[in-house]
């Protein structure tokens, strides 16, 4: 975008800049997955992140830590949907729970236990596919009843941190 003028082209001069879909947010974020993990351990590797990412969210010690750890959490929301190759409108909306941090923590776990089954015991994705689907929109509506900083914002500060952290894409040996 040309402004015509030597200003920064940011979000703050250009609120616009910042509305994302979760689609965009998925498809940019991908550059970041680990690329030598098959499906089952992608689910399974999501599926604890989930769990950690809601730990980190509970005690995060200020605003702006908890809206980043909340941006991870939606790092490894679009995680699951690349480990199911889902498009993001199959999560179902869900509305928010009562209280967003038992929700967080329930939906994170049941993941969790379904990926488990995919990962070590060996039974198909297919089978559990619904079940992490249903649990993913309880883990997405959650995670955006945490905070009041819009989506779009939380999924533009995360890819700035990712961009930031992995400039040339994922690098286990970063890590």
């Amino acid at each position: 975008m040309h402004t015509g003028s030597s200003e920064n082209v940011t979000v703050e001069n250009y609120p616009e800049l910042s509305v994302m879909t979760f689609r965009e947010y998925m498809q940019r974020a991908a550059r970041t997955l680990p690329d030598d993990l098959g499906s089952r351990d992608l689910l399974a590797d999501a599926a604890l992140g989930l769990c950690g990412e809601a730990e980190e969210i509970d005690t995060a010690s200020s605003t702006d830590a908890r809206d980043d750890e909340i941006g991870d959490g939606w790092w490894y929301v679009a995680a699951i949907c690349h480990a199911l190759a889902i498009e993001p409108e199959s999560i179902p909306p869900h509305a928010s729970p009562a209280d967003a941090e038992i929700g967080l923590f329930r939906s994170a776990c049941r993941i969790a236990e379904r990926a488990k089954k995919v990962r070590y015991h060996r039974e198909a994705i297919d089978r559990h596919r619904d079940a992490i689907l249903e649990q993913l929109g309880h883990y997405a509506s959650s995670l955006s009843e945490r905070t009041p900083t819009s989506k779009s914002a939380i999924w533009s500060a995360n890819l700035e941190k990712l961009a930031s952290r992995y400039p040339d894409g994922f690098e286990p040996a970063r890590d």
